[in-house]
């Protein structure tokens, strides 16, 4: 009896730590999936039709009419008239030589030309073959006086009016007209051959001296390097001040045209066979 208090004691402290240990009353489970949304649902309606077939291939594109820009004549660059990467039309001006020189020689010949021409019209006015001409032309009119003296003089040698000293020289005149006729008249051809050889001689310097011309203006237009496509330029490969020249194995930049553009690819010899 005297140990019946403690022996409570303990079981009453035990009782809350069993009371605390005591599983929760469980809620009522419904069926599964019963608070669950509804699950979407895709249809695709199956078709048939035809489609391409098509694989992939490493590929390049190219220019096919990629152009090299070169200068035709010598001299150094004083302007750049493009911007690298720009787009350019055929004939535009891209760079601009010093024309100097080519001015120089253009007014050279041009003055060569004008003393060609001078010397045509000299030519044609030579006052030699008519001076030949009117030579002949008195010959000719001493032969007739002669002819005529000769032929009243022999009718009184025969008559016996005039002596045989007179008959002989009225003859000697003739003759001697007739040999001054011919003489004039081979300096004529002479004259004409001479005038026409001149005319033409000058005729031909003028037409050597155009061509100088021609030559010369069309190094001053090649001073101006112009583009002989359209297209995208690319960098230029010398500078401002520096010297161009006509046999140089590097071109000054280069011209693409991108329309059209091309593509180069391969593929194998089944996949060619197959296409």
């Amino acid at each position: 009896m005297s140990r019946l208090p403690s022996a409570i004691l303990v079981l009453l402290l035990f009782l809350p730590t069993l009371a605390g240990c005591a599983p929760k009353p469980q809620a009522a489970a419904g069926p599964p999936g019963a608070n669950a949304p509804p699950p979407t649902v895709e249809v695709i309606k199956l078709v048939g039709e035809t489609v391409d077939i098509y694989r992939d291939v490493p590929a390049q594109t190219y220019a096919r009419d990629k152009v090299d820009v070169r200068g035709r004549v010598d001299g150094y660059i004083e302007k750049w008239l493009f911007r690298p990467g720009q787009t350019v039309n055929a004939g535009q001006a891209l760079y601009i030589l010093d024309l100097r020189p080519y001015q120089a020689k253009l007014a050279e010949a041009k003055g060569k030309l004008n003393e060609a021409k001078a010397d045509v019209s000299f030519a044609e006015q030579q006052v030699s073959f008519a001076e030949a001409q009117a030579n002949l032309a008195n010959a000719q009119s001493a032969v007739i006086k002669a002819r005529q003296d000769y032929g009243r003089i022999k009718e009184l040698v025969e008559e016996g009016a005039v002596s045989k000293q007179d008959f002989d020289t009225a003859t000697a005149n003739l003759t001697s007209a007739q040999a001054t006729v011919k003489a004039r008249a081979a300096a004529v051809q002479q004259a004409k051959v001479t005038t026409s050889t001149q005319i033409d001689s000058a005729r031909a310097k003028v037409q050597a001296q155009k061509a100088e011309v021609d030559s010369a203006a069309l190094n001053v237009r090649y001073s101006t390097i112009t583009a002989p496509i359209s297209g995208v330029i690319g960098e230029s490969q010398i500078p401002v001040g520096g010297l161009v020249t006509a046999i140089s194995l590097t071109p000054l930049t280069t011209i693409v045209p991108l329309d059209p553009l091309w593509v180069r690819f391969k593929v194998t010899e089944s996949q060619y066979l197959n296409y």
